[in-house]
């Protein structure tokens, strides 16, 4: 899965990272709103974008973005922007996931 994130981030137009001195509450909703108003934004102009929450989320993989981006402060959204290989996919609602009971073990 990280190699398959690590392809669609080369793959793309581009990759944003909005951050926040620090980790609170007020700091994520900016973030939020900032990037709603961007995917907005871009997809009137065409463009789709694809969040990345694990590098968000994850303490591991966030310590390891600020680490490779060299900065102090803490990425709170990440999504990468691009077009549509085929126009008809621009217009699904929402990224393929898999059904939650494919994934139950037991």
């Amino acid at each position: 899965m990280a190699r398959a994130s690590k392809a669609s981030f080369r793959t793309s137009c581009a990759a944003v990272v909005i951050t926040a001195v620090k980790d609170d509450l007020a700091l994520r909703i900016q973030a939020g709103e900032v990037f709603e108003r961007l995917a907005l934004m871009l997809q009137m102009r065409g463009y789709s974008v694809a969040v990345h929450a694990a590098l968000v989320e994850v303490d591991m993989a966030n310590i390891a973005l600020r680490a490779r981006l060299r900065t102090t402060w803490r990425p709170t959204v990440v999504f990468r922007v691009g077009v549509s290989r085929n126009r008809e996919d621009a217009n699904w609602p929402h990224s393929l996931r898999p059904r939650v009971e494919d994934l139950v073990l037991g």
